[in-house]
C-alpha cells in the first residue's frame, strides 16, 4: 500500500496475495491489483496476471448458478454438473496435507450415512500424490464421487470454483443455485440443516 510503484510490490503481491491458498480475502487481492496497476500501468506483469485474476478469483456467492463442470474420473467414467439437477449438492474442497480436511471427510461422511439418496456428495481433492489421497479416502470409506487431477492450486476446477483456502464447501440447491460456500461449520452446516429440514 505504501509503495506501489516499487517493483518489490509486485514480487510481494505475487508471493502473498496471488497465490491460493493464502487466506487473503478476494476484495483485498483486487484492491492491491488495482493500486498496482494504477501505480505501474505499462508493467506486463501486472498486464498479464489480469486474465487469471479474472477466473482464479470469481468467488461463488449465495444466489450464483453453479458453473457448469465435467470432471473425468480414474476409472475413466465422467461426473458433470447436470448429474445433480433437481437435488441438493455438496460439494468439498480438501487435500490430505491440510489438517482440517481430515475432520471434514469424517463429518461428510456421517451426512452421507445420515442423508443418503436426499443430498448429492462431490469431493474434490488437491493432493499432489495419490498416497495422501487414497489413504484418507480409505480411511473414512468415501463411496462419493471423488475427483483429483493431482494439479493442487493449479487444478482447472479449483480455478473455476475460485477456490483460495481448503477446506472449502458449496452447497447448492435443487435449482442449481449457490446455497452457501465457505467454511463447513461457519457457512453450510446451519444452511444445509434448513436445506434438509425443508425436504
Amino acid at each position: 500500500r505504501q509503495s506501489p510503484a516499487s517493483p518489490v510490490s509486485v514480487f510481494l503481491f505475487r508471493e502473498y496475495f496471488l497465490r491460493p491458498g493464502s487466506g487473503v480475502s478476494v476484495n483485498e487481492v483486487r484492491e492491491h491489483y488495482r493500486a498496482l496497476c494504477k501505480a505501474q500501468p505499462d508493467n506486463l506483469q501486472l498486464l498479464y496476471w489480469r486474465a487469471d485474476l479474472e477466473s482464479l478469483f470469481t468467488e461463488l456467492k449465495k444466489g450464483d448458478k453453479l458453473p457448469d463442470f465435467r470432471l473425468v474420473m480414474e476409472d475413466s467414467s465422467e461426473v458433470k454438473a447436470s448429474d445433480y439437477k433437481g437435488k441438493p449438492l455438496l460439494i468439498n474442497f480438501w487435500a490430505s496435507w491440510e489438517n482440517g480436511s481430515s475432520s471434514l471427510m469424517f463429518r461428510i461422511k456421517r451426512l452421507a450415512r445420515e442423508h443418503s439418496g436426499e443430498i448429492g456428495l462431490l469431493s474434490v481433492s488437491l493432493d499432489l500424490n495419490r498416497k495422501g489421497k487414497e489413504g484418507i479416502e480409505r480411511r473414512d470409506t468415501v463411496t462419493w464421487p471423488s475427483y483429483c487431477d493431482f494439479l493442487a492450486w493449479e487444478s482447472p476446477v479449483v480455478r473455476q470454483f475460485g477456490v483460495r483456502t481448503l477446506p472449502y464447501c458449496i452447497l447448492v440447491g435443487k435449482d442449481g443455485r449457490v446455497v452457501a460456500a465457505g467454511a463447513y461449520e461457519k457457512d453450510i452446516q446451519p444452511e444445509l440443516e434448513k436445506l434438509l429440514e425443508s425436504k
